[in-house]
């Protein structure tokens, strides 16, 4: 242990560096904690779906429920669940079926406003039941992001109870009749397609040539209509953004809900710099490990080329052979596509392996990896962005992954050995793309959740990939890298893939 990290006169500056981000680490942590000073945060379980209740001990009579949108988790909306309970409202978040740490699956026909649409809506009814009888508020206030809007508006138009409702990022076809409360619209300004639908969804209610940040009023209940554009934002930054935040604490102020605006808070940007943080601790903690000597390996181009058409043709094959290990469709075709893509790999191999692969292991790497990746960038994922850690439940995912997920890894890692790896290893990157869009394209009904796989696998090369492609590329750990990149893909596909079932 005391040769792993060798120090040299030339580290000592990389060490000021450490010490430097090290206690920027501590600093910008520091404050994503302060941005929940002074509320109390409970959990209650409501028919099986996990809530998150968010206050301060000197409360109001408001209620807001928070829903997340597809592919989400309540962790997603704590930045403005925070925001929202510093005005003194109570504030609930919860992981709607099959979500987050919801361990009950959702089922149906997706592209059917009757399908788990109508179970989401039910849900969502249960936790406002619960939390009415248990608190008995004068206002309820109902909160959804994109899929989530559409869950509010038809949830709302159902009730009498509910005082108003905010949209972000709203994707719905509900139509705004007299039975629609107040309602607030934000989307982000680069959502184009989003800021022209509200606009539609506007004029169909009766509101002629509508204008951004005015208030209109429904001729017959005088209920309230609003609709405003949060700049330099998107589909996901929506939920981060101070003027996100700023907009909806004048909404409640314009109802007479609250006497001032909401505290406003900077999660997004301190999460933003906390993942940058631990991206240059992690390139400077690099230098202290070990280098170990390099190979080329060779790549043979017709069997890469082989290699490519097999990948493009395993949606055939899957179609017709489906393979059944669980009751979770996506999860079933994810475990046989990465193994037989590990397996072509290895039989039709573009690369020519040599002995010296097997001394490319070394245990401290491997640990070292998986606690950056999982530990440390993996709990900020999961406290402020999307479910990472997970739950007991999908532990039985996870390690029926596994074993695919090393096979793919070592695959594609071998690629970067090679001469020009740059060019072969996007070609097979976009030829697994490619191949999994064939997927969702001849069978959408059962494997939609492959696009948001595929969104997950994307980002998963950009930052763990890369990270680890950096890491090996200096210490050469194949084997090593491999693995822990197979431990960590399994656990990240396990973690945040929604649970669909048949």
């Amino acid at each position: 242990m005391a040769n792993f990290f060798q120090l040299k006169n030339s580290n000592r500056i990389d060490i000021g560096f450490i010490v430097f981000l090290v206690a920027s680490f501590f600093f910008l942590v520091y404050n994503l904690e302060k941005s929940s000073d002074g509320l109390l945060n409970t959990s209650f379980n409501v028919k099986q779906t996990p809530t998150f209740l968010t206050h301060k001990e000197e409360t109001s009579s408001v209620l807001v429920i928070i829903a997340h949108g597809f592919g989400g988790s309540s962790n997603f909306m704590k930045s403005l669940s925070n925001s929202i309970a510093t005005a003194g409202h109570r504030t609930v978040r919860f992981d709607l079926l099959g979500h987050g740490i919801n361990p009950v699956a959702f089922s149906g026909d997706v592209s059917n406003s009757e399908g788990p649409s109508v179970q989401f809506i039910n849900q969502l009814n249960s936790v406002i039941d619960f939390y009415k009888i248990k608190f008995s508020p004068s206002h309820i206030v109902l909160v959804g992001h994109s899929m989530a809007t559409d869950i509010i508006i038809r949830t709302a138009a159902t009730r009498r109870d509910i005082t108003s409702l905010i949209a972000l990022s709203a994707y719905t076809n509900k139509k705004l009749t007299e039975k629609i409360p107040n309602i607030l619209v934000l989307n982000g300004e680069w959502e184009s397609n989003l800021v022209k639908k509200t606009k539609e969804l506007f004029i169909s209610s009766g509101i002629k040539n509508p204008e951004l940040n005015k208030i209109y009023n429904e001729p017959k209940t005088n209920y309230l209509r609003k609709m405003s554009s949060i700049k330099n934002s998107e589909h996901v930054g929506i939920l981060y953004m101070p003027t996100t935040q700023k907009e909806i604490g004048q909404w409640f102020v314009e109802l007479g809900l609250s006497k001032l605006p909401h505290k406003i808070n900077h999660i997004g940007l301190l999460l933003v710099c906390t993942i940058l943080n631990l991206f240059f601790l992690f390139l400077f903690i690099l230098r202290f490990f070990p280098q170990k000597k390099t190979f080329v390996l060779t790549i043979h181009k017709t069997k890469l080329f082989a290699f490519i058409i097999g990948v493009l043709l395993l949606p055939f094959l899957q179609f017709i052979i489906p393979f059944n290990a669980t009751s979770f469709p996506v999860f079933n075709y994810l475990m046989t596509f990465l193994f037989i893509v590990g397996m072509l790999s290895y039989f039709v191999t573009p690369v020519s392996f040599e002995k010296t692969v097997i001394d490319s292991f070394n245990v401290y790497s491997f640990f070292f990896l998986i606690f950056f990746f999982v530990g440390l960038f993996g709990y900020f994922i999961d406290n402020y962005i999307s479910t990472f850690i997970g739950d007991g439940g999908r532990i039985y995912i996870f390690c029926l992954l596994l074993v695919p997920c090393l096979c793919f890894s070592l695959s594609l890692q071998k690629i970067y050995q090679v001469k020009n790896h740059w060019l072969y290893v996007n070609l097979i990157k976009f030829s697994i793309v490619a191949s999994l869009g064939i997927s969702v394209f001849l069978n959408f009904d059962d494997l939609f959740l492959l696009s948001y796989a595929i969104l997950i696998l994307l980002l998963y090369w950009i930052l763990f990939g890369f990270l680890s492609s950096l890491f090996n590329r200096r210490h050469f750990y194949l084997l090593s890298n491999s693995f822990s990149n197979g431990v960590v893909l399994a656990w990240t596909l396990s973690t945040t893939l929604p649970l669909y079932s048949l």
